[in-house]
């Protein structure tokens, strides 16, 4: 319906650790490389990542293979690079909201993004749009928040990351409307029948 938010864009970390020990003295990359991503196939993480992967692979002359190991606000998949062997094989898709969000609204989480990783570069970036099922009888953001204002229970929204949260919290915030929480693991799931409104993100 309208372009909401921009936020960060993506970036690649390897783990800090990879300049040490014998692999600096060996060709780079000498093996498969794989690209650990946070979230489900078919989003716009995994969509890039793939994407990136391939020209990755043709430049460098190895195989990147792109591994999705979602869950946990992407905790999953950056303890899953943190505790890779550190020798550069091992990168990660890192989402602003995994890198950037998690770690100032989770009290604990396994990883430290400035001490854990380096970053390479900067993928893309990317706005947060609001769309809604077509069921509902809405076709404006006014229509939207009139319809969940007069039906403050009724209506959901989901989200696959903390980022999209605080923005869809910041929504019901500045306009007064009460939508609730659904997480989803990945942006595909993110459309199904349970949500009213959906926040999700195209790249």
């Amino acid at each position: 319906m309208t372009t909401a938010f921009k936020v960060l864009g993506l970036f690649l970390a390897f783990a800090l650790a990879l300049a040490c020990g014998e692999s600096s003295a060996q060709s780079y990359p000498n093996k498969r490389m794989r690209m650990v991503i946070p979230f489900t196939t078919g989003g716009g993480n995994d969509i890039v990542g793939r994407i990136v992967a391939a020209k990755m692979s043709d430049g460098l002359g190895q195989p990147v293979v792109v591994e999705n190991r979602p869950g946990a606000q992407g905790a999953i998949a950056v303890e899953n690079v943190l505790k890779a062997a550190p020798d550069g094989h091992s990168m990660l898709m890192g989402p602003s909201g995994t890198m950037t969000i998690n770690p100032a609204i989770y009290s604990k989480l396994p990883y430290a993004t400035l001490r854990d990783f380096a970053p390479v570069t900067m993928v893309g970036t990317y706005s947060l749009i609001l769309i809604v099922n077509p069921s509902l009888p809405v076709r404006t953001t006014r229509e939207l928040i009139e319809y969940a204002k007069a039906r403050p229970t009724q209506v959901n929204y989901g989200s696959t990351s903390g980022l999209f949260q605080l923005a869809s919290e910041l929504f019901n915030q500045r306009a007064g409307t009460r939508f609730q929480h659904i997480p989803y693991k990945g942006a595909p799931a993110a459309t199904d029948s349970r949500s009213g409104s959906t926040n999700r993100f195209r790249p």
